[in-house]
């Protein structure tokens, strides 16, 4: 079961809730949805060895179960979203927040190991930015093994610090003791407004026996489930081989000029004869490959969040280089120029590359009507006939890139893995190959 293929889907109907009930329904709405054959049962009851077990969201799917188990922590927003007002709450009390997620996981662990569940999940939405950004100093407090920042490891046995109050501590003065190892790792959920309080991110941790040292979270439920070995079979099928090869020499390149180069070795290495910027039909094409009788004309792009590490031998630094609105509109440019080179030309076939480790490429995006909305490449969009910037776009973000862009085909990307980092954050990188 994807949850957070279903998170993310969830998102774009409904970017906030009115509470965590409304939350709870609404999340259990969509996985009827995305699982129509699959049984939900909402607060109920699990009967374990000594004890009942309260559970938020029991889902039965294929003869297996998964737990679920919600929170909901907000900061003070007044809002209206499509005609519809929200009013929502300072809660607070952040050190108690942080201490209940974290006895949750315990919860579910207790779930799993008693095999009264198959899976838990725990899933935690906030607007509150306390919760998931480290603080910049070592401040001493009473939380700070229930702590939830980004790349924090929750694992052993955790406890109030010797100065937490009676009052803080009352009904969780129990320990908590955590048999696996989980990363925190946050995703962006929606951005209602620009106000700090507008951004909602989720955590999710999945339970399952025998953990990992590293948290397994779902891959996206389109062309990405690590469960079904068909579907990247199926894939690599539709992969031309010449790319195939490329990939599975796992070079990480240093820039968009590095990965020409590697590309542009690979290919003369597979008996294609090679040039690069080459002009065709009025337009200059990155790479332009030639073997008997088959062409291939490939547009290249390599955009990368921060990265710094040591990969076969040699020291990584990759800067975050944003701008993604205008990084989409030079993409699908690329793919107007090879739409518009390949046509006619039966023995001419284009690709349309894009290598990145920045998720906001392959994942939906969060904001209400961005002004690149038209442009964006996800998994699941659909790109097709005129494509323009929004009314809001400023003057500076269409420099250069004003004019309308044309696509006669419908394309719907296909992201896939290109390789992963063993680091915590940016370390997994992705390939959309368009073919033309």
């Amino acid at each position: 079961m994807d949850i957070k293929y279903i998170l993310n889907s969830l998102s774009n109907e409904r970017p906030l809730f009115h509470s965590e009930a409304d939350f709870q329904h609404a999340l259990a709405w969509k996985i009827q949805q995305c699982y129509p054959q699959s049984e939900i049962r909402l607060e109920t009851k699990l009967y374990g060895r000594s004890t009942r077990i309260y559970l938020d969201l029991l889902i039965i799917h294929q003869g297996k179960k998964y737990a679920i188990e919600l929170k909901y922590k907000t900061r003070s927003l007044d809002i209206e979203i499509r005609s519809e007002k929200f009013h929502l709450n300072h809660q607070g009390a952040q050190d108690i927040g942080r201490y209940d997620v974290v006895k949750d996981v315990e919860r579910l662990e207790k779930m799993v190991e008693e095999k009264l569940v198959d899976e838990g999940f725990l899933i935690f939405l906030t607007n509150d930015h306390s919760y998931y950004i480290e603080p910049h100093s070592e401040i001493q407090t009473i939380d700070k093994e229930f702590r939830l920042h980004e790349g924090q490891k929750l694992m052993g046995t955790l406890n109030w610090s010797d100065n937490a109050g009676e009052g803080t501590k009352r009904g969780r003065e129990q320990k908590i003791k955590l048999n696996g190892k989980y990363n925190v790792k946050w995703n962006d959920f929606s951005e209602v407004s620009n106000n700090h309080t507008g951004q909602f991110r989720f955590l999710l941790l999945s339970i399952k026996s025998q953990q990992s040292e590293k948290n397994f979270i779902p891959k996206t439920f389109i062309e990405q489930r690590k469960d079904s070995e068909e579907n990247v079979d199926k894939r690599q099928l539709n992969t031309p081989k010449w790319f195939r090869s490329f990939v599975e020499k796992k070079q990480l390149p240093q820039s968009q000029r590095d990965l020409t180069e590697k590309l542009k070795h690979h290919l003369e290495s597979t008996g294609y004869s090679v040039k690069t910027n080459y002009p065709i039909r009025n337009e200059k094409i990155d790479i332009v490959a030639k073997r008997n009788s088959e062409v291939l004309l490939i547009e290249l792009r390599f955009k990368t969040s921060l990265v710094q590490t040591v990969y076969q031998n040699k020291h990584i630094h990759l800067k975050k280089q944003g701008a993604h609105d205008v990084a989409r509109y030079d993409f699908i440019k690329d793919m107007q120029k090879l739409e518009k080179v390949t046509s006619g030309l039966s023995e001419h076939k284009g690709y349309a590359i894009l290598i990145t480790n920045d998720q906001v490429y392959w994942n939906p995006g969060k904001k209400m009507n961005p002004v690149d909305k038209a442009f964006h490449i996800h998994n699941g969009a659909e790109i097709t006939g005129v494509l323009s910037w929004g009314e809001e776009a400023s003057k500076g973000t269409r420099k250069n890139r004003e004019a309308d862009l044309f696509l006669k085909k419908s394309y719907r990307p296909s992201w896939r893995p290109y390789l992963s980092l063993d680091v915590e954050k940016n370390g997994e990188f992705q390939v959309l190959l368009v073919e033309f």
